[in-house]
């Protein structure tokens, strides 16, 4: 009775200001420390907090980590659109897109600046953690699927899940590479990053329509159908 009652009593201090800045505190150094390299001291003294009030919210320093990432992963994945169907290809959709998740990658990049960290320490790195990061990744992946089936769907429902899964993981994978060189300094604006994919990606559906004989959809505007040489 009285575990569960600390359980209820800790489900309900979730939203409390302790938490949520020993939360802050955790990410901002595990962005520059990584797992192994952050302690429990050194969270509780940037949040001001005592480390009875971090065990109060959280089981264990692994525990803890595992929050932060979810944490930082859900307020990041709130601000994209998740737009399907016809309403993903509206006039400007894919702009508006671009912008708003280079920009918001660029004005808090802890999120990923953390999760490359971790991943470089993936040997050390608790179950409890790898999960977490493991579902993000799997999340991200699933985004671009998203866009990516929305962006084909003119093709046909299949061929836009076959583009889908052919290159959600390519584009996961860009996006990480540029964000590395963004971090490290003499990388491109991620912005502008998002919109030479989604451009590429128009240039690969108007090949598939010109093949199809159709002319596709591009942004919302009808693009013109490259001719084949020879016609």
């Amino acid at each position: 009775m009285a575990g569960k009652s600390i359980r209820l009593a800790q489900e309900n201090a979730s939203d409390s200001p302790s938490r949520d800045a020993i939360l802050e505190a955790a990410a901002r150094i595990m962005a520059v420390r990584g797992f192994s390299g952050t302690s429990i001291s050194a969270i509780c003294k940037a949040a001001g907090y005592p480390a009875s009030s971090l065990y109060w919210h959280f089981s264990s320093k692994e525990n803890l980590f595992a929050e932060v990432v979810r944490a930082k992963s859900n307020q990041f994945f709130s601000i994209i659109p998740r737009r399907t169907g016809a309403d993903a290809r509206t006039i400007g959709t894919m702009e508006e897109i671009a912008e708003m998740v280079g920009r918001a990658l660029q004005e808090d990049p802890l999120f990923l600046r953390f999760l490359m960290l971790l991943g470089l320490e993936r040997q050390d790195m608790p179950p409890e953690v790898r999960e977490v990061i493991r579902e993000i990744r799997e999340t991200a992946r699933h985004w671009w699927m998203t866009a990516l089936e929305a962006q084909f769907a003119e093709r046909g429902a299949e061929t836009a899940r076959a583009v889908a899964r052919d290159y959600a993981e390519f584009s996961r994978s860009v996006i990480d590479g540029a964000f590395f060189a963004w971090d490290f300094g003499d990388g491109p604006d991620l912005q502008r990053v998002f919109e030479q994919l989604f451009t590429l990606f128009d240039a690969l559906n108007a090949r598939m329509a010109a093949e199809e004989g159709a002319s596709p959809i591009t942004h919302g505007r009808r693009a013109s159908v490259p001719k084949r040489q020879g016609a």
